[in-house]
């Protein structure tokens, strides 16, 4: 009786095996084609360009780069007197960063060059007028 239901489970089990993919062309894995010039980059890199502003003492602040989800790419304590530029590698989907100096935030488009300045500039009353209540 042993060896009966053994059999039966042994024939079950050889007939459960499944053919083999190659031989039959319908079935398997899909390959994905994508143009020749697709970019797979999850990645770019972005050139901040930060302009020093002359101060008659050193100041020293922390200079944040992040995106408006909080993300921080880069923190990094400098002069305010100091000029210089910064390779910044932020996710491709980021359209834009925020540069926090002390009390000094911008938001940056990222576009082919990022440039930072610790100025607040005025408006330009011929570019903006100032248009007086009535």
């Amino acid at each position: 009786m042993k060896k009966w239901i053994f059999l039966v489970m042994l024939a079950l089990a050889v007939s459960c095996v499944e053919d083999d993919p190659a031989a039959n062309p319908g079935t398997g894995i899909v390959v994905a084609e994508a143009p020749d010039d697709f970019d797979w980059s999850m990645v770019r890199t972005v050139v901040l360009q930060v302009e020093g502003m002359p101060t008659d003492i050193p100041v020293y602040n922390t200079m944040k780069v992040s995106d408006k989800a909080g993300n921080v790419y880069l923190s990094r304590r400098s002069l305010m007197s100091e000029s210089f530029s910064l390779q910044i590698s932020v996710p491709a989907r980021t359209d834009s960063l925020i540069v926090t100096y002390g009390t000094v935030t911008r938001r940056l488009r990222l576009d082919d060059e990022l440039n930072f300045s610790y100025v607040t500039p005025r408006p330009d009353p011929e570019v903006n007028p100032v248009v007086e209540p009535e």
